[in-house]
């Protein structure tokens, strides 16, 4: 069976959609000069002096990326959207991590959900 060819859009079409940009820095501080790509467009990427200076030189990057998908007649990808999560999960543990963590939660009064959610922000966010 045939796929049906998708009708291309125009460049300002996809360069209004939100494409996830991630910029981070590279090497050690007080060398530092940052990288910055963009998930959903294997390739797309650039470095810069500064922050600023890598997203600019991306979101051009971004514009140049996508003319290339359309003057070859090929849909860019599209960003993901993200999926809406409920702020709940379900975690499976031994009975003796559950103890212990009860153990901690009771001596920093808080609920054991209050201090796993703080254990996992805080290894997170290191």
């Amino acid at each position: 069976m045939a796929k049906k060819k998708t009708e291309l859009k125009s460049r300002e079409y996809y360069m209004a959609l939100p494409y996830k940009i991630i910029v981070y820095p590279t090497g050690e501080s007080g060398d530092t000069a940052f990288f910055a790509e963009v998930l959903e467009l294997e390739g797309c990427c650039v470095d810069g002096a500064t922050y600023t200076e890598a997203y600019e030189k991306l979101t051009a990057e971004i514009g140049n990326f996508i003319q290339v998908y359309l003057n070859r007649g090929v849909e860019p990808p599209i960003p993901r959207i993200p999926k809406k999560y409920s702020g709940k999960v379900l975690v499976r543990m031994p009975a003796t991590l559950q103890y212990r963590l009860a153990l901690m939660a009771k001596e920093e009064n808080v609920s054991v959900n209050q201090l796993i959610v703080s254990k996992l922000s805080s290894s997170i966010n290191t």
